[in-house]
């Protein structure tokens, strides 16, 4: 089975990635579900009053299979270039991974400008982390600026529906580190489809998916009203 190029599928992301051609994908950035279930209220490193420890959001709180989807994304990338969200449980097994098989692994910071000052017993959920695993020749492109690993981004209300939401400039940036026009670019948990847009802003393409149909509904919306644009100067990082 053969993908097609920007479009976004519906169904379990290691049933679809195993139909995908051996090294046809450029980059992976995608924002997978956090593991955070069971914690105290407070505990977990991107919200804060045990929001998401709820029944309501156990679907992106029991995480995924780690080490069976990074394998996946080795198999189909042409050189292993990943962007990964995750939570503080999820670092280890990650970076894990990537220093294991011997790629650059780095730590990257997104700290929420606007984050709810409240530390009562707790630390300030005013950061979220983003893990860079690339194989050597792998794309890797920017100025000083750009690569700064900590980027400065308020963190806004959900807009379309989706809990976890992450800003389009945020993905905006890594696409434009880790990829050029043209690109392929998969996001295996695309959500409500930021990953998709800022690809269709950017002029790389894109394959998404996602398991549920509302959410792919909302991204599909989000697309017919998306232009090609260009960024020149990605300021605030």
């Amino acid at each position: 089975m053969t993908l097609e190029l920007n479009r976004i599928y519906q169904g379990d992301c290691l049933d679809l990635m195993r139909e995908m051609e051996d090294k046809s994908v450029d980059l992976v950035l995608t924002d997978p579900p956090y593991r955070i279930s069971g914690l105290p209220p407070g505990d977990s490193d991107i919200m804060s009053l045990g929001k998401y420890n709820s029944s309501t959001f156990t679907d992106i709180t029991d995480g995924y299979p780690i080490n069976d989807t990074l394998n996946e994304f080795k198999r189909i990338l042409k050189k292993v270039n990943i962007f990964v969200f995750c939570s503080n449980l999820q670092i280890p097994e990650i970076m894990g991974w990537g220093f294991n098989n011997k790629y650059f692994t780095t730590l990257l910071v997104w700290n929420k400008t606007n984050s709810v000052p409240f530390a009562n017993g707790v630390w300030r959920q005013d950061a979220e982390f983003i893990i860079h695993i690339r194989e050597s020749g792998a794309y890797f492109q920017g100025d000083a600026e750009i690569k700064r690993k900590v980027t400065r981004l308020s963190a806004n209300p959900s807009e379309f529906g989706h809990p976890s939401e992450k800003p389009t400039r945020l993905i905006e940036k890594f696409l434009m580190i880790g990829s050029k026009a043209d690109d392929l670019i998969l996001d295996p948990f695309l959500g409500s489809g930021t990953t998709a847009v800022a690809c269709k802003k950017l002029g790389r393409n894109f394959i998404g998916i996602e398991r549920e149909p509302a959410y792919i509904a909302i991204a599909e919306k989000r697309l017919e009203k998306v232009n090609n644009h260009k960024i020149t100067d990605f300021f605030g990082v």
